[in-house]
């Protein structure tokens, strides 16, 4: 419980982050958060409890890693430059990373659902390996790709990626599920904490 409440105000924290809550000079007034159904809460009351510690600020290269993410999203199957991304973080903390995962699968699909592969269509899953001794093995997961919708979020590293999806059709793109917050805080955050 205490590692899933953690890790909760640790998004949080970088999600705020991210979005300019991090800023001095909007330190002594909690800015309010209002979601479409008319509810608000303030920042100040949404990380009530939070613990004292680094988790009370984000890791600036961190909040830059998922501004990029945000900022370049990749379709379903088209995951190029973000798998390998994710390889170079992984590595560089240390991991044995394989890629390419998931590969002849996707391709076999392509042929059965459209009769082709298109250009840049392939497996692109990474899995980092962290050898650390005997004892129980954890799994950490995040999905990469973005989806084939409008960024409207009004941030200035919102993406402006337009992409052909795996078969075909021309789109803007977005992580609306928040992908690389997942890959940020999942792989790259955890990793290093």
């Amino acid at each position: 419980m205490m590692i899933r409440r953690s890790l909760l105000v640790a998004v949080m924290a970088l999600g705020l982050a991210a979005c300019g809550g991090d800023k001095p000079e909007e330190a002594g007034a909690p800015k309010e958060l209002r979601p479409d159904d008319g509810a608000s809460v303030s920042t100040a009351s949404a990380v009530t409890g939070m613990p004292v510690g680094e988790l009370r600020s984000a890791d600036p290269s961190l909040v830059e890693l998922y501004k990029k993410l945000h900022a370049n999203p990749e379709l379903s199957f088209r995951e190029v430059e973000t798998s390998k991304l994710m390889a170079d973080e992984l590595r560089a903390l240390g991991f044995t990373v394989t890629e390419g995962l998931g590969d002849a699968w996707v391709r076999e699909k392509a042929m059965k659902d459209i009769g082709e592969v298109k250009p840049g269509v392939g497996g692109y899953g990474v899995v980092g390996v962290f050898e650390n001794g005997r004892g129980p093995t954890i799994l950490i997961r995040a999905d990469m790709d973005g989806l084939p919708v409008p960024d409207q979020t009004g941030f200035d590293f919102a993406s402006k990626v337009v992409s052909q999806t795996w078969t075909g059709v021309e789109s803007p793109v977005m992580h609306a599920c928040a992908h690389d917050i997942h890959m940020t805080t999942r792989t790259n955050g955890k990793a290093r904490w």
